[in-house]
């Protein structure tokens, strides 16, 4: 279990009455939990910020270490990457039909200053239209 201090506050900011505390705990099997705590003024006073720290722990630490076993009871899987058995044949998929979107040129189009696409075509994308203006007449990206 790691636990990494995310909030040290004053908290209401306008009228204070505590510190607020707050804790993001992670499990060994990467489940996280969030937990915060209200120390109140009067129980921080002449402590140091650690002190206060641990007077929140006390607090919530019998809530969080049933939660955190709770968890780390569950499967380790998570925040694994995974890799589909049938990815090889996705892929091939995914070659497929970027090939069919591919138009099929002849010589006679390919003209030009000798440098692949020819003619006067335009770069873009694949299957792509072409950007135009807004309805009201606007160009794209200017409002």
């Amino acid at each position: 279990m790691e636990i990494e201090i995310s909030r040290f506050d004053l908290w209401p900011r306008r009228s204070p009455r505590g510190y607020q505390i707050g804790f993001k705990i992670k499990t060994r099997n990467n489940y996280e939990i969030y937990k915060e705590q209200l120390v109140d003024l009067s129980e921080a006073e002449g402590r140091t910020d650690e002190e206060i720290v641990e007077l929140a722990w006390k607090k919530i630490k019998d809530k969080v270490i049933e939660r955190v076993l709770l968890l780390e009871c569950k499967p380790n899987i998570v925040g694994k990457q995974w890799i589909p058995p049938d990815i090889d044949e996705i892929e091939q998929m995914r070659q497929e039909t970027l090939l069919d979107q591919v138009p099929e040129q002849d010589d006679e189009n390919n003209e030009g200053d000798g440098e692949e696409g020819g003619g006067d075509e335009e770069e873009g994308v694949v299957g792509e239209e072409p950007e135009e203006g807004y309805e009201d007449g606007t160009p794209s990206g200017e409002n």
